[in-house]
């Protein structure tokens, strides 16, 4: 897999202007962060913890596949920081998709009345599920962004939906970025061993600890 250049802001021709429009628009992010994705960072003390958090997991993502998780309490900036990964991937032309968790379990349990295909939803998410998907045919996005997992219910099934997207992902060298509010020791019991394990393998897990990120 092509290894993205996330560091340098290209100059498009009007066609390929267009698709990176096509890319960020149905990245699914929330409007908010899109419009603030550009310029938010700007003005930002390179030496402050969010700057160089940033920069740390830009310089990791678009190669091999790293698993990222982002803990810790709320207003410290982690799902803009995530939309302006998020942005970068768009200008390397290539899909990038964020979803709450509660949506994914939502969208899921949408078809156990017979309204669509589970395994169509996680491909979208996963890319290769098994041997009966073509990772070719897949629209997989190059980036994956799981927000506000602290509000799962806990089970066991939203535990093994988890998992079976975050070890696809891995075996395919996709980026994931999950994000919750627990604290980093609450994290092997809500989220488990195994996808702390991959994260510890591939990326890192980052407690956000720094002052509220909407603070002036």
């Amino acid at each position: 897999m092509q290894k993205l250049d996330l560091e340098e802001f290209a100059t498009f021709g009007e066609h390929d202007a267009m698709r990176v429009k096509g890319y960020w628009v149905r990245s699914g992010f929330p409007q908010k962060h899109m419009d603030h994705a550009k310029s938010v960072h700007q003005g930002t003390d390179p030496q402050c913890p969010w700057q160089a958090t940033y920069k740390y997991m830009r310089g990791k993502l678009g190669d091999q596949g790293s698993l990222f998780i982002l803990a810790g309490k709320r207003g410290t900036g982690k799902t803009q920081m995530t939309a302006c990964l998020g942005r970068l991937f768009a200008l390397n032309l290539v899909p990038v998709k964020y979803y709450r968790a509660a949506d994914i379990y939502t969208q899921i349990r949408s078809t156990f009345d017979g309204d669509g295909s589970e395994l169509d939803i996680l491909k979208q998410m996963a890319g290769n599920l098994g041997s009966w998907a073509n990772p070719k045919s897949s629209d997989a996005p190059r980036l994956l962004v799981i927000d506000e997992l602290h509000d799962r219910g806990g089970s066991d099934w939203e535990g093994r939906v988890l998992n079976q997207v975050v070890d696809a992902r891995y075996g395919a060298n996709l980026d994931t970025i999950l994000i919750t509010n627990d604290r980093k020791e609450e994290l092997v019991n809500k989220i488990g061993p195994s996808i702390i394990s991959r994260a510890d393998e591939t990326g890192g897990i980052i407690e956000c600890r720094w002052d509220s990120f909407r603070s002036p």
